[in-house]
């Protein structure tokens, strides 16, 4: 059974401990049904802000037999109604004791207590007004008459004599100031015009850099009777107590989060805390992951924003107010001559005399931030403060690890949609019932279509027959093959080769699956792998025909892509090992700085021919550039033969020639002796025979002719000899000749 109360106007809950679910009573007051503990527990958070972690766990602990808590004219009561079940009961006062300065700020349950004060937010670039609060309160429209209100909407309902100022202020290009306030009529609900105080600040969004407009709509002349009734009455303002204060400013906090987010919203929560309690600087922090350190996510001083694009805010943050007290989660300094602050010179210049620092946590617990307030008063009621600051801390807490999990779940999102539209791939999503669900920016370029919804009718061709996207996918749920090629026409005897993949996802308590397709246009791969292919088998015919060389293609790395050649099988060498692997590897020295220095000159697209030596053997390489279909160099053809032997027989060829030419210099000596040195003998032999006196060999002149007969002869026969060794010592073709004597 559910709890009610008498009235059926209050609020009851019951929490079963045995499976975290909750059991909502069916109340006037209440449309929010949470479905567990953990939502519950939220929502109280949210919808009443005072409750603090400490009294929420009073309430909800299934150890505590009984708890109350209560707060102006509200209270909560809680109960163990068994072993595993547990009530809560939320309660309005309606006891005539409770003050009427009291009652007229109490707390209504269902939220619907007459507000005076509105929050708006006006977007310059869009024009449209965003609304926090109860409007039918202010105007007498149902919310959702003003909810999608564009600038001209309002505008409209303005009064037309005071129409063109705002518009006129709204049409603005650049505010000067950063706070106005100025009062206009508008039409009521009753058709007839109120005047309405607007008091608006200027905004500027950090991340868009969008500039707008936000602040508060009052009825005028309410707020002035009021104003006139707490300066007549002290007394009444005196009693206003300070968790009704706290209240108001949680409503007001609440109101500014359904505004703004990140740092917009911290940077009104610094405005807020100004406003309302005059503290000079607020500074909120946001710990990095992974450091210590804090980085500013808002500063303001007395209301207005501070740039902090030197990071001197930061490095006071981090350097000078964070250490002291390091351990402290919630640190209150206030004395006008406390020695902690006194050391500090940004104090000292600007008489800061309090200092007020909160550590933020997320939901475990863990340091994600922190909250600093320095004022150049003390704090009087530190009680206040510390109440007042322990509800805001939970607040701010709860925001930023909102703020940091949207972070992060933006970079999420950012860095899966750089992977899914990032990807040379087509890749897309249908559900069980191959619903599109998910589409990357590849997939229509792909299928050659502009719409979507035509996707799955797309028309395919398998082994010449003919099937749709629609059908390959339910042939791939039927079997196991997970991978399959498929031709898509595209036009009269042309077609595209695709391969198409496919993965089955399960997800949920159900098991619902979902089904991503991977397509790869593979075309130009399988036309480049053609030609690779008739390439390599050229290169292949090249190289076995090719005595005593080899035939390398290299990358622009200068590692292998093919080689082969004869050479590798008188080296014993297995070519396929060094496909991958980098040529310069192969040399040291003055063989390395050549190769290197040739290879880089193909690049530029010359021809070179260079000689290298390696295991005592000569090579002659020649390299090609091989150009792609844009006319740049992508590939080298290296030529390569082993000139060893060409080496050696150039070399006797040379040792011949020189041989040669030593010949002909002898037999130029020898026809010189000839014609010089032997004929001049035989002249004289001759001669002197023809003076012989043969009929009177006593003739005493003929033993003259006799002498020089001998001396002649004698000269002939060292110009022999001579000429012996000019042949036969030299040559040692002809053996040296004996002396003869005549």
């Amino acid at each position: 059974m559910i709890s009610q109360d008498m009235t059926g106007s209050c609020p009851s809950w019951i929490i079963n401990f045995k499976d975290q679910s909750i059991l909502t009573a069916v109340s006037k007051t209440e449309d929010y049904f949470p479905s567990n503990l953990n939502d519950f527990r939220g929502y109280l958070k949210i919808r009443f802000p005072f409750l603090t972690e400490g009294t929420l766990d009073n309430l909800l602990n299934q150890e505590t037999d009984n708890a109350e808590f209560s707060f102006i004219n509200l209270r909560f009561k809680s109960k163990n109604i068994s072993a595993d079940y547990r009530s809560l009961q939320l309660e309005e006062y309606q006891d005539n004791r409770v003050p009427q300065s009291k009652r007229q700020n109490s707390v209504a349950i269902n939220g619907n207590e007459n507000h005076e004060i509105i929050y708006f937010k006006y977007l310059k670039k869009s024009r449209e007004i965003l609304w926090s609060g109860p409007l039918c309160n202010l105007l007498g429209y149902e919310d959702g008459n003003l909810r999608s209100f564009i600038l001209w909407d309002w505008l409209k309902i303005i009064h037309p004599e005071d129409r063109k100022l705002v518009e006129d202020f709204v049409s603005r290009e650049h505010y000067e100031k950063d706070n106005y306030s100025f009062t206009y009529r508008v039409r009521n609900k009753k058709d007839t015009f109120q005047y309405l105080t607007n008091n608006i600040r200027v905004f500027k969004s950090a991340i868009t850099q969008e500039e707008g407009l936000t602040g508060t709509l009052i009825n005028a002349l309410q707020h002035k009777k009021k104003i006139k009734t707490l300066e007549d009455k002290k007394d009444v303002l005196q009693n206003l107590t300070e968790k009704n204060f706290i209240q108001n400013m949680m409503t007001e906090v609440s109101a500014i989060s359904t505004l703004f987010k990140g740092q917009n919203l911290f940077e009104e929560i610094n405005h807020l805390i100004y406003k309302k309690l005059g503290i000079r600087f607020c500074i909120i922090g946001n710990l990095e992951s992974g450091t210590n350190k804090m980085e500013i996510l808002s500063i303001c001083e007395s209301g207005k924003n501070i740039n902090d694009s030197d990071k001197w805010w930061e490095n006071l943050l981090n350097e000078e107010l964070l250490p002291i007290d390091p351990a402290n989660n919630f640190l209150m300094i206030s004395s006008e001559k406390d020695h902690v602050l006194s050391h500090i010179s940004f104090f000292i210049e600007h008489k800061i005399t309090s200092l007020l620092r909160l550590s933020l946590f997320d939901t475990e617990m863990n340091k994600i931030g922190t909250l600093c307030l320095l004022h150049d008063q003390p704090f009087n009621n530190k009680a206040y403060y510390g109440e007042l600051f322990s509800i805001l801390r939970d607040w701010i807490s709860k925001e930023l690890n909102r703020c940091r999990f949207e972070n992060v779940l933006q970079e999420t999102n950012f860095m899966h949609d750089a992977i899914l539209n990032g990807t040379a791939y087509a890749i897309f999503a249908v559900n069980h019932q191959f619903e599109l669900i998910l589409i990357n920016n590849k997939t229509l370029p792909v299928f050659n279509l502009n719409n979507k919804d035509e996707l799955m009718k797309t028309k395919l061709l398998k082994n010449d027959t003919n099937t749709t996207l629609l059908e390959v996918i339910s042939d791939f749920l039927k079997s196991s093959l997970k991978t399959d090629y498929f031709h898509l026409p595209i036009g009269e005897d042309d077609y595209k080769e695709l391969k198409i993949s496919f993965t089955k996802i399960q997800y949920g308590n159900e098991n619902k699956e979902s089904y991503v397709i991977f397509v790869d246009d593979i075309t130009d791969r399988t036309l480049s792998e053609k030609k690779l292919i008739a390439s390599e088998q050229l290169f292949r015919s090249i190289a076995e025909n090719f005595p005593r060389g080899s035939v390398d293609v290299l990358d622009k790395s200068f590692n292998y892509l093919f080689t082969d050649g004869e050479e590798y099988q008188l080296s014993g060498t297995d070519p396929k090992s060094l496909i991958g692997t980098n040529l310069l590897k192969q040399f040291s020295g003055d063989n390395l700085k050549i190769t290197k220095s040739s290879l880089n000159k193909v690049l530029r697209g010359q021809r070179v021919s260079y000689e290298t030596e390696a295991r005592h053997m000569k090579f002659l390489q020649s390299g090609v550039p091989l150009m792609n279909n844009a006319k740049e160099v992508d590939r080298i053809l290296l030529v390569t033969q082993n000139i060893t032997e060409a080496k050696r027989l150039e070399s006797d060829k040379e040792k011949l020639i020189k041989d040669l030419k030593s010949h002909n210099e002898e037999l130029l000596r020898f026809a010189y002796i000839v014609s010089h040195n032997l004929r001049a003998p035989i002249v004289n032999i001759s001669l002197l025979l023809d003076l012989y006196n043969d009929e009177n060999p006593a003739d005493p002149g003929n033993r003259e002719i006799w002498e020089n007969l001998k001396i002649s002869t004698n000269l002939l026969d060292t110009t022999l000899q001579d000429l012996i060794e000019v042949v036969s010592i030299k040559k040692q073709k002809i053996p040296k000749v004996e002396q003869n004597r005549l």
